[in-house]
């Protein structure tokens, strides 16, 4: 949407009065938090996610600028003890060759306390790489504004990614199907911000809808419906306070150690019959088959000896590292076996207005 001037200002009456331009057209986008009903966070290894919207969200304003210059701007980010406004220029993201830079050079822009501009302005690096824009006609300025807590697990960082570069789509005219502009989100978390995320947040935040789940095959990306609960049934969060970080190191080991595992089948079966992916070995297969031929745990060091780097592209195995090879797998095949099953259970219930299947749906 394209609102006036005025009322960016009244809902974001906080930004400095030299960051925007009056009298020139803003573009304004929303992405709301995500909640994870069932099956994150298996999407990395092609799980069945159920993911459902909430309240909360980011708010994101693109304005075009006069120069080349690159400003973002968070309301939210002094609390936390970030930059609040991060400026590069157009020109940093290329080379003298006007070639654009490698990633390790952009990755260098946002360092330290402005880290978190990267997944806003990264969006003008992946949209120019991935060949949407030719030559950027100038820079801009983008303005955010959140109340979705940061790292709870309600995708923060995929909000904020989804209404920035739906919001500079808008402004630059740029037009985007959503699963692409989901796609292209995941490419700033995974590349400029260096974040192995999945794609259920940024699907869910481009196409989800209030009081409907989104239904994502994570394989990569088949949507395979919107899933509307039985009446007098919500789903609810309750924040715990744990803080969760897809970048932090638990995350990273659970993810490597499932792929160490699917490098170790296949050598052991002499060819892949699942695709690369955990979720496609059936679960009571992975039990008789494979369950006694992978270690509980594994170092780095030794695994990379064996077998050499896994064939998950963003994620590195480090040597001195130990990994949960067995429970980093059994965690995704177990879990879409029960978003499967979820699934059935809520359509019974619909059909037959029976609450024994609600009552199982709920023990899921």
């Amino acid at each position: 949407m394209k609102p006036s001037f005025a009322t960016v200002r009244r809902r974001l009456g906080l930004v400095p009065r030299n960051l925007l331009e009056p009298g020139r057209e803003v573009c304004l986008a929303r992405a709301p938090a995500r909640l994870d009903v069932l099956g994150g966070i298996s999407d990395y290894s092609g799980g069945r996610v159920l993911e459902g919207t909430l309240d909360e969200a980011v708010v994101a304003v693109v304005q075009r600028r006069r120069d080349r210059k690159l400003v973002a701007y968070s309301l939210q980010a002094a609390d936390h003890g970030w930059t609040p406004c991060v400026e590069i220029s157009l020109d940093d993201l290329y080379s003298a060759s006007q070639r654009l830079k490698n990633l390790r050079q952009v990755q260098g822009l946002f360092a330290g306390p402005s880290h978190w501009a990267a997944y806003v302005l990264g969006a003008f690096y992946i949209l120019a790489r991935e060949r949407h824009i030719s030559a950027w006609p100038s820079g801009a300025t983008v303005v955010v504004d959140s109340n979705i807590p940061i790292g709870v697990g309600v995708a923060s960082s995929g909000a904020l990614e989804v209404a920035s570069m739906t919001a500079l789509a808008a402004a630059f005219d740029l037009q985007l199907e959503p699963l692409r502009l989901a796609r292209l989100c995941q490419m700033v978390e995974n590349e400029v911000a260096g974040a192995p995320c999945g794609i259920m947040d940024q699907v869910t935040q481009t196409i989800g809808e209030p009081h409907r789940l989104v239904d994502l095959l994570c394989q990569p990306c088949e949507v395979l419906g919107l899933r509307t609960l039985p009446p007098g049934i919500a789903a609810v969060g309750i924040n715990s306070a744990v803080k969760h970080s897809i970048g932090g190191r638990p995350y990273h080991r659970a993810r490597v150690g499932a792929f160490m595992a699917m490098k170790i089948i296949p050598t052991h079966l002499g060819h892949d019959p699942y695709g690369g992916l955990p979720c496609n070995i059936p679960l009571a297969e992975f039990r008789a088959r494979f369950r006694r031929l992978l270690p509980r745990l594994i170092k780095g060091g030794d695994f990379l000896a064996r077998y050499g780097e896994t064939d998950d592209k963003v994620t590195r195995i480090i040597p001195d590292e130990t990994y949960p090879v067995l429970g980093g797998i059994l965690f995704p095949v177990s879990e879409i076996d029960r978003a499967r099953r979820f699934v059935r259970l809520i359509e019974q219930a619909g059909a037959t207005g029976d609450e024994k299947y609600l009552v199982r749906a709920g023990q899921l």
